[in-house]
């Protein structure tokens, strides 16, 4: 891949210029007792690649306690990884609802890095489960609806 690479910076092309992608991109990995050792290798490989769009590790022994190590230092490698676009960690006890939140909001930038790229974005590479999508719109109509006032301007006189 770093021959490849050497050889498009030579003709000026960029990561996301080719019409077909390059490289692998969906790597499913659901029941392996994936846990610490898994994790530190998988941010270390999401520092360097730009094919990966979309990795499934659920039901795993992945947990807070692994996210947030110092040497997996994960949402710091997945904030500055702009070609992932859905990572499905569910079934882990590391999904908490903060987890969830902050990984849906990288994937979301992630999603419109890449469209803002002219990079198609394949419908294989959302996953609509961890966006949030659903939650975000609850949330919009919730906070447009007219709230109960009681005071109605009378001054309580």
């Amino acid at each position: 891949r770093d021959a490849q690479r050497f050889k498009e910076s030579l003709r000026h092309c960029t990561k996301h210029s080719h019409p077909v992608l390059v490289g692998l991109t969906t790597l499913i990995l659901r029941q392996n007792r994936l846990g610490f050792k898994f994790a530190k290798e998988l941010t270390e490989a999401l520092k360097y690649d730009d094919y990966m769009k979309a990795i499934d590790v659920r039901d795993n022994l992945l947990t807070t306690k692994i996210i947030e190590n110092k040497q997996v230092n994960f949402f710091a490698i997945v904030k500055r990884n702009e070609s992932i676009t859905n990572l499905d960690f569910r079934n882990n006890e590391c999904y908490t609802d903060d987890f969830r939140f902050n990984l849906s909001q990288i994937m979301l930038k992630n999603i419109s890095t890449l469209r803002a790229s002219g990079l198609k974005v394949l419908p294989y590479w959302l996953n609509k489960g961890i966006l949030m999508i659903d939650e975000a719109i609850a949330a919009a109509k919730k906070s447009e609806q007219p709230k109960p006032n009681a005071d109605l301007g009378c001054g309580g006189h």
